[in-house]
């Protein structure tokens, strides 16, 4: 039986913390590096590329939106159409999708 990884392990200050993955907002590309965001508030600077990232966490949860984000649809509060649109993360934050990110995200979520 195949089993979800449901921690990660994350730098901080020499050190890795033990982090749930459903408290991870979004990852954003920072160079060579991906800050990641979670759901408290903290951060944590990745030494690796978002797309590396990106292959470590669940596609269940996680979808690229632009080159430079990957957000978890779980801390998803709304979508905005636009050319792109923007989606809006339950703590207000919002962040733009890519025109060639749009139609992957959109056969993400279950419109009705």
């Amino acid at each position: 039986m195949h089993h979800t990884q449901q921690w990660i392990a994350l730098p901080q200050n020499g050190s890795f913390v033990l982090t749930d993955i459903r408290d991870i907002m979004y990852c954003e590309a920072d160079g060579n590096y991906t800050m990641i965001f979670l759901k408290n508030g903290d951060k944590h600077l990745a030494c690796r590329k978002l797309g590396d990232v990106e292959k470590l966490l669940p596609f269940t949860c996680f979808v690229r939106i632009h080159h430079a984000h990957l957000v978890n649809l779980r801390h998803v509060h709304k979508y905005h159409k636009g050319d792109g649109g923007q989606v809006e993360l339950h703590n207000g934050i919002k962040l733009d999708v890519s025109r060639r990110k749009k139609q992957g995200f959109m056969e993400r979520l279950i419109v009705v």
